[in-house]
């Protein structure tokens, strides 16, 4: 008897473009999962594919089209040079207590305006493909999942609220990266990296209704090799370093397998290392077919 399954994408920056080759393995094997949830990167990833990208289409986007890439990096140097400037020069001005200092590098608006060219303003209701993406609220402690109430019509998981939108605004909230994104505000939330909170959303892929879930993760943070070289990888990986403990225990908890790509030597902001990821993560998921494969078909 067939089992529902679904996958789990972590975040991880432009490492878990692991996630890509994962993709690829599976779509080759003539699987494709019925549920399907991401938190930051794995939103951005997750959310192409279950609005019809193929894997290779996705991988073309982020390698050759680059404009999320060059839109990011771009930006976060010029503003942080602005910022820096305007703190040497002491032009923040003080409101009570507080420096006006901005809420993040990076507005996020062209981000998201990128994402709505590529997406097409699709909802989470236009998917054919159930899927969700985590995001953290930073003014009420609690996870948020952006979903279709279709697909997530209840209970939800402890510690959460279920938001729906167009998928472009769900990821750019997911991918908010604190200090270098500016937060997305929606119905009085403070929205920010779902890394914050739930890295690899295994609980919200069982609770949307899969029998097997399968943890598509960026191993292992205590054994990175490359250096911390820029501010990105500093609050990235501090926040990973932080969630990591619950995010193993999740996986425990609710998934049936995990996939671990070998990737100790890349940076969270490297774009030259995306085709290595790629095959990293296929050589993971080949390694984990025939689980899978006894898994879903017992």
């Amino acid at each position: 008897m067939r089992r529902y399954w679904g996958l789990a994408l972590s975040g991880g920056g432009l490492r878990a473009c692991t996630h890509i080759g994962v993709l690829k393995e599976l779509e080759e094997a003539g699987l494709r999962p019925d549920y399907l949830a991401g938190t930051s990167m794995g939103s951005l990833i997750g959310g192409l594919y279950a609005a019809g990208l193929s894997a290779e289409a996705i991988e073309n986007f982020l390698v050759e089209d680059r404009r999320f890439i060059k839109l990011f990096s771009i930006s976060l140097m010029r503003n942080l040079i602005s910022f820096l400037r305007s703190y040497l020069k002491g032009r923040f001005t003080v409101q009570g207590s507080a420096i006006g200092a901005p809420l993040g590098l990076i507005s996020g608006k062209n981000f998201e305006r990128v994402l709505c060219e590529v997406l097409g303003g699709k909802r989470f209701s236009d998917l054919k493909l159930p899927f969700a993406v985590v995001a953290a609220d930073l003014n009420k402690n609690r996870r948020v999942i952006f979903a279709s109430s279709k697909y997530l019509p209840g209970p939800l998981p402890p510690r959460s609220v279920r938001m729906e939108s167009d998928l472009a605004t769900a990821i750019r909230a997911s991918c908010s990266i604190p200090g270098v994104f500016v937060p997305k505000i929606m119905e009085g939330c403070c929205l920010v990296d779902g890394v914050v909170i739930d890295n690899l959303p295994v609980e919200v892929v069982k609770y949307m209704g899969a029998d097997v879930v399968v943890a598509i993760g960026v191993e292992h943070i205590s054994r990175k090799l490359a250096p911390v070289s820029n501010i990105t990888e500093v609050l990235t990986q501090a926040i990973e370093v932080q969630s990591s403990e619950m995010t193993q225990i999740r996986v425990d908890q609710y998934a049936q397998l995990s996939i671990r790509p070998q990737i100790f030597d890349v940076g969270h902001l490297d774009p030259t290392k995306i085709p290595y990821c790629i095959q990293r993560g296929r050589a993971a998921a080949r390694e984990a077919l025939p689980q899978l494969r006894r898994l879903i078909c017992r």
